[in-house]
């Protein structure tokens, strides 16, 4: 047997392709003191939208721990034979850490702003009842 290839296993990839609701599936089975890091975050399924600034949590797919933090600095547009996906280079004590959706389930911080804007929502469909 080869010892230099690299077996990948997704404990939670069964589970993920059953539900819409990645997030919740994630706080069910993931380590209580992983969902407790990533409580105000929000998860990142494949289509969301990133951008360069934003701060990401990176959770191993293979053991659902925590592994890094840290802000965007580069997102770049990868492709293979089986999709075309995004890795991005984030700023993480000190050092500039490449990491990929393949390897984590990544987590986008809550700002401000978004609450703002949620809330300036809400009172606007309030208004149009």
């Amino acid at each position: 047997m080869d010892t230099s290839q690299h077996i990948f296993c997704e404990p939670l990839e069964s589970l993920m392709n059953l539900y819409d609701n990645k997030e919740e599936v994630l706080c069910q089975f993931l380590p209580e003191e992983t969902v407790e890091q990533i409580s105000k975050h929000t998860y990142l399924d494949k289509d969301d939208e990133v951008f360069v600034h934003e701060h990401l949590l990176c959770v191993s797919k293979q053991t659902g721990l925590l592994v890094c933090k840290g802000k965007i600095v580069d997102i770049k547009e990868m492709s293979d034979s089986e999709d075309i996906y995004k890795l991005f280079t984030i700023r993480s004590q000190g050092r500039n850490l490449r990491v990929s959706p393949r390897d984590y389930y990544l987590f986008k911080k809550h700002t401000h702003k978004q609450s703002k804007d949620k809330s300036e929502f809400l009172k606007s469909l309030l208004k149009n009842m």
